[in-house]
């Protein structure tokens, strides 16, 4: 297996595991996409994304070049499923970039609802220098994440980025120590773990279904998952403990 999983709590941590680099081979997606599955199914409530001291190097280079040019869209679709999985999964993913994420490893990182990176770590989209283009929904999240001159400059000319100015610029949401992003991204992670799941699931579905619609229809959005959790039980103990001065005891009803 070049990807496992294992608990801490109601936190999951989905592990990369194909050294030295963590690159992408098909064997290491389907494996990505299995552990979703399981983690989908498990009592996590958040889900922590670690590559070690590194996070990953992308698809790997071997695989690309044995590959004849017309296996790259069925490969690219194969590889966007599962990472569009993670995007919708009902959990919310924190990724935690030690090292690096390039390529294909920055665009897992981007499918996953928060980043958080090591000072020493940094970015990039380099398929532009061996001739291609970042193909695993790459192009479209970094438009959405730092907007389109900073995702041009990114993508044309797969310029390396340091964590610093990734998060600057939006791609990176909290810095760690050099070899703590793990540890921050799980703290991260039981933070959520701790709020009511059913808000937090819904939560996330309304703005990822808010993000690419008219502010008129991501509002009718809101009103629709707000009504949805407002009768949950956990809704009611956190309205009720609130006014006791107490915290909450959440159930995920």
């Amino acid at each position: 297996m070049h990807v496992t999983w294992t608990a801490d709590g109601h936190v999951a941590r989905v592990a990369l595991c194909r050294p030295p680099v963590n690159a992408f081979s098909r064997e290491m997606i389907a494996d990505l996409e299995m552990v979703l599955a399981e983690v989908e199914s498990s009592d996590a409530r958040a889900v922590v994304v670690t590559g070690g001291s590194r996070f990953s190097a992308g698809v790997d280079v071997g695989l690309l070049a044995q590959a004849p040019p017309e296996d790259a869209i069925p490969r690219n679709a194969s590889f966007q499923r599962v990472f569009d999985r993670i995007q919708h999964h009902r959990l919310p993913f924190v990724a935690a970039v030690n090292g690096y994420a390039l390529g294909g490893g920055c665009e897992l990182a981007m499918a996953c609802d928060i980043r958080v990176a090591a000072r020493d770590a940094f970015f990039a989209l380099p398929e532009i220098g061996l001739g291609g283009l970042p193909g695993i929904g790459g192009m479209a999240r970094v438009q959405r994440l730092v907007g389109p001159g900073k995702a041009r400059q990114l993508v044309l000319t797969g310029d390396r980025i340091p964590a610093e100015e990734a998060y600057r610029i939006g791609l990176v949401e909290e810095l760690a120590e050099p070899g703590c992003a793990e540890t921050v991204a799980q703290e991260v992670a039981e933070r959520i773990a701790a709020r009511p799941p059913l808000s937090v699931q819904a939560g996330k579905r309304a703005l990822d279904q808010g993000a690419d619609v008219s502010l008129v229809a991501a509002q009718q959005i809101d009103l629709r998952y707000c009504g949805e959790i407002a009768g949950t039980e956990d809704r009611q103990e956190s309205l009720r403990a609130f006014l006791e001065k107490r915290p909450p005891v959440v159930v995920g009803r």
